[in-house]
């Protein structure tokens, strides 16, 4: 059976659990979705006929845009952390350092955006799931922080090594 998914992108699931279950054994997988960031966007999924090739990677490419835009007008972490790396990447530049040291403090900054997408993609995930308080919920969150905190004091670290 084909099971589709028509939705607007990107958003929280407002269908019950149970509903899902059952559309799912009927074999009429759809889930609609609301958007915030994106109104009106629609996105077609088809579980079974998945894309291959060159259209598959641009497919993949323009949802990744899709998500780091969502990023950049949505999380006030994210832009504060893009001013910063962008700001740390102009100092880079500009400093009589190897190659090698210009690489690292460059990555280091770029790992710093890496870690914080994917803490906001953790953080969404909780939300979507319940806006209830949960220890779990907590936890995940916080974890995702800390590695976010392990990050800058990595970059922090990797900076002095290379400048002092």
């Amino acid at each position: 059976m084909k099971k589709n998914s028509e939705a607007t992108f990107p958003a929280l699931i407002y269908l019950k659990r149970e509903e899902i279950r059952h559309q799912w054994i009927r074999g009429t997988y759809n889930i609609h979705l609301r958007s915030s960031s994106f109104p009106g966007k629609k996105v077609t999924m088809d579980v079974h006929n998945k894309e291959k090739g060159l259209s598959r990677f641009v497919n993949s490419i323009r949802n990744s845009w899709d998500g780091l835009v969502d990023a950049v007008h949505t999380e006030d972490a994210f832009q504060q952390l893009l001013l910063a790396t962008s700001s740390l990447i102009v100092v880079a530049i500009s400093l009589d350092i190897t190659k090698t040291e210009r690489l690292l403090l460059i990555a280091s900054c770029f790992l710093m955006l890496i870690v914080e997408l994917l803490n906001t993609a953790i953080e969404s995930i909780v939300d979507r799931i319940s806006l209830e308080l949960h220890p779990l919920s907590k936890r995940a969150k916080d974890l995702g922080g800390a590695a976010q905190l392990v990050t800058v004091v990595l970059v922090i670290i990797i900076w002095c090594a290379v400048l002092l």
